[in-house]
C-alpha cells in the first residue's frame, strides 16, 4: 500500500513542479530580458578568427549566426565544431533512424555556414551522441576533452565561443563545461564567451540571478540580420523529415521569434 501512496504522491509533486515552471516562465523572461537589457551595446565583434561550439547543427546558427557574418564580412576566419549530429531531434515524435536525421543535419548544417560565408572544410565534426555529451567521471568524457583540445588547437583562433549555461538543456551545459575544461587543457590563452539559445525561451531563474555580476554584450547584427534569417531558414524551411517537421525538430515559435532579434548577446564564461 505505502509504496502505491508513494508513487502517487511523487507524480503529484512532479505535476506541480511542472506547472510552477511553465506558470512562472514569463515572468522569468521578463527578468531575464531586464538583466540583458543593461548589458552595453556594440557594432563591431571584434577582430581575431573565431570557433564557434555548437552541441547540434542550428546551434552555431541560431545563437551566433550574426557574429559569424560580421567575422567573415572582417575577413576574419570562423571554424565551426558540431559536438554531436543533432541525431536525436526525432526521437520524441516519430523516432525516425539516428543515421538519417543525423546525415540530414550535417547536409544543413553546411548549407547554413556557406550562406554566413564559413566553407564546408571549416567545419569539424565530434560525433558524441546526442542528449548525451559526456559529463565528468561519465564515459566517453576524456576523449571528448581530448578530442576538443585538438580541434582547438588546430583552429589556431583566438576566442571560443559556445553555449551558455543559461540554456539550461543538458547538451548545451554539457558542452560549456566541455569546453571550459578543453581549453584549460589545450594549454591556449582563449577568450570564452557563451552564447543563448534555449535561455531566451525557458532562462533558469538560478542563472537570470548570476547573470547581474558578468559582464557581457549584446552585438548589435542589424545589418546582417536577413542573412542569418536566411541561414535559419535552411533549417526550418527545407524539406521536412516524413513526419512534416523540420530535421532540427519541432522548435516552440517564441524561440525562433527570439533567436531572430537584430542583436545576440555574449556573456564571458567564467573558468570551471
Amino acid at each position: 500500500m505505502w509504496p502505491l501512496i508513494l508513487d502517487r504522491l511523487k507524480k503529484v509533486l512532479w505535476s506541480l513542479r511542472v506547472r510552477v515552471h511553465n506558470d512562472t516562465r514569463p515572468l522569468r523572461l521578463r527578468l531575464l530580458q531586464w538583466r540583458l537589457g543593461k548589458l552595453p551595446v556594440v557594432a563591431d565583434p571584434g577582430g581575431g578568427a573565431a570557433v564557434i561550439v555548437a552541441p547540434h547543427p542550428d546551434d552555431d546558427i541560431f545563437g551566433a549566426g550574426g557574429l559569424i557574418a560580421m567575422k567573415r564580412d572582417g575577413g576574419f576566419p570562423v571554424r565551426v565544431i558540431f559536438l554531436t549530429n543533432g541525431e536525436a531531434a526525432h526521437d520524441s515524435c516519430c523516432g525516425m533512424r539516428h543515421e538519417l536525421v543525423g546525415q540530414a543535419r550535417r547536409d544543413l548544417a553546411v548549407d547554413a555556414c556557406k550562406a554566413l560565408g564559413v566553407e564546408a572544410e571549416e567545419l569539424r565534426w565530434c560525433s558524441l551522441p546526442d542528449g548525451g555529451i559526456p559529463r565528468r567521471n561519465e564515459a566517453g568524457y576524456a576523449e571528448a576533452v581530448e578530442q576538443l583540445a585538438w580541434l582547438l588547437k588546430e583552429s589556431g583562433a583566438s576566442e571560443v565561443y559556445c553555449p551558455h549555461v543559461a540554456d539550461g538543456w543538458r547538451d548545451h551545459v554539457s558542452a560549456n563545461r566541455l569546453v571550459v575544461v578543453a581549453v584549460r587543457h589545450s594549454g591556449l590563452s582563449l577568450r570564452i564567451f557563451g552564447y543563448l539559445v534555449w535561455a531566451l525561451y525557458d532562462p533558469p531563474l538560478t542563472e537570470i540571478l548570476k547573470l547581474r555580476a558578468r559582464k557581457g554584450r549584446r552585438l548589435d547584427i542589424d545589418r546582417v540580420k536577413s542573412r542569418k534569417s536566411a541561414a535559419m531558414g535552411l533549417y526550418l524551411d527545407a524539406s521536412p523529415a516524413p513526419c512534416g517537421f523540420p530535421y532540427c525538430g519541432r522548435l516552440p515559435q517564441s524561440l525562433i521569434d527570439a533567436v531572430r532579434e537584430p542583436y545576440e548577446v555574449f556573456l564571458p564564461v567564467p573558468d570551471a
